[in-house]
């Protein structure tokens, strides 16, 4: 019995330590890839003009703040929904409460 739990934990071991491996060998490859890519872009940037890259980024800058304020008015429209809401289900809860109760009671006062 312990000799087969014994044999199960290496086994599990080996499996793990070829995950790693696995995984090792992975991380190399990607990070070789990456620097490729690196260089590549360094190349294609030293070939583009310094203007493309202003007017680039003010182009970025518009829409980020595009989507900001979509982002914001969204949020604002939610919120008013929300309010409204609220408003509407205290309104109709005094409206209940003002009511008359029944034939000969008088209002509650709120």
């Amino acid at each position: 019995k312990e000799s087969k739990i014994r044999h199960q934990k290496i086994q599990e071991i080996k499996r793990l330590e070829q995950q790693i491996m696995s995984i090792r060998s992975d991380i190399v490859k990607n990070t070789d890839a990456l620097d490729e890519c690196s260089k590549c872009k360094d190349f294609l940037d030293s070939l583009t003009p310094s203007s493309w890259f202003v007017g680039f980024t003010e182009k970025k800058r518009k829409r980020q703040r595009a989507r900001r304020r979509a982002r914001i008015e969204k949020r604002k429209e939610e919120f008013l929904r929300e309010q409204e809401s609220l408003r509407s289900k205290v309104n109709a809860k005094v409206e209940k409460e003002r009511r008359p109760l029944g034939k000969g009671r008088r209002q509650k006062k709120v």
